[in-house]
């Protein structure tokens, strides 16, 4: 299949994501949306518990080698990948052992929280929430997965809205996030209205 090079996750500000805040990197790591708003093709750990996300940040932060400043996307080489393979290259997958061994000793010793999704002000617009709440770098103009919301044409609104704030519910291991925290059933039922709306106004190609 040819060589593979895998995100460059080290502190350096430019190539990597020594700039990021606590608050990107949480989201980056439970919904594969990243400081951009765009979605990366990494699984999207939307079940993993704040003080485990907390403990993956506090591992990348800790000055561990294997995060030396990098410049350059492709770090540690790369990897050669076979057919049916699933590793991560380079130092990304290096990582995933130390990893889940900082995470067993981090939660040992009860670390804090990462830092909370916002919640959109009251009163927001649903236009508003679909880019406040990221829906926009995947189901936007051009966004990997637009054709989506496609589906929710001609649903019950309540059935729109109750996928948007439990996915997981309607579809287990569905890679959307879970937005009941961040928006009540009469947000999430406006959010619903106004997406099968905007659905029903695009021009989609013929299937």
């Amino acid at each position: 299949m040819g060589w593979v090079h895998s995100a460059n996750i080290t502190s350096d500000p430019v190539g990597g994501i020594g700039a990021w805040s606590d608050e990107e990197l949480a989201r980056m790591i439970k919904t594969g949306i990243g400081r951009d708003h765009r979605v990366r093709p990494m699984p999207q750990f939307c079940y993993l518990g704040d003080e485990d996300v907390a403990g993956v940040i506090a591992f990348l932060r800790s000055g561990d080698p294997m995060f030396a400043p990098s410049p350059t996307a492709a770090v540690g080489g790369g990897y050669q990948a076979q057919a049916g393979d699933r590793h991560c290259a380079g130092r990304h997958g290096a990582a995933h052992g130390h990893a889940q061994v900082s995470l067993l000793r981090r939660r040992r010793a009860k670390v804090g929280t990462a830092p909370p999704r916002q919640k959109p002000a009251n009163g927001a617009p649903p236009e508003q929430l679909f880019t406040q709440l990221g829906c926009i770098a995947c189901h936007g103009e051009a966004a990997p997965f637009r054709a989506k919301i496609r589906q929710c044409i001609g649903k019950p609104v309540d059935e729109t809205a109750k996928w948007i704030r439990h996915p997981e519910v309607t579809k287990p291991g569905t890679q959307m996030p879970t937005f009941a925290e961040l928006v009540d059933e009469p947000t999430a039922r406006g959010l619903a209205e106004w997406v099968q709306k905007y659905a029903a106004n695009q021009k989609w190609a013929a299937q």
